[in-house]
């Protein structure tokens, strides 16, 4: 009987730390987005665009985004058209900042582990 007992306790404590992992509980997910916004390198010829930068958090989910309000050409910075070459800021941005934001996943899950 003590095994069932030993296999339910490991049980729930895994569930446990996933479940803070998945809600964001240890500000991985924010530390992720600070990651991935530091390494955007935006067009700067009036700033617009730059400020339009933000990361969205829904966790496990982390969003890097660009545009809204007057900054109707985000689409275009990012992508291009059939004039302008695609810039592909937020693409970039998330991957140079991958081994990075890796790493601060990597450390969440060992503090997870730990915790088992």
């Amino acid at each position: 009987m003590p095994i069932d007992t030993n296999a339910d306790e490991l049980a729930d404590r895994t569930r446990s730390a996933a479940d803070e992992l998945e809600r964001g509980g240890l500000g991985v997910a924010d530390r992720i987005g600070a990651t991935m916004l530091a390494a955007a390198r935006p067009p700067r010829r009036t700033g617009a665009y730059a400020g339009t930068l933000r990361v969205t958090l829904t966790p496990p989910a982390v969003s890097l985004e660009a545009g809204g309000g007057p900054v109707d050409y985000a689409n275009i910075v990012e992508f291009g058209s059939r004039f302008v070459t695609g810039r592909h800021v937020l693409m970039s941005a998330v991957e140079t900042s991958r081994p990075e934001w890796l790493t601060v996943a990597g450390d969440a899950v060992q503090v997870v582990l730990d915790k088992i």
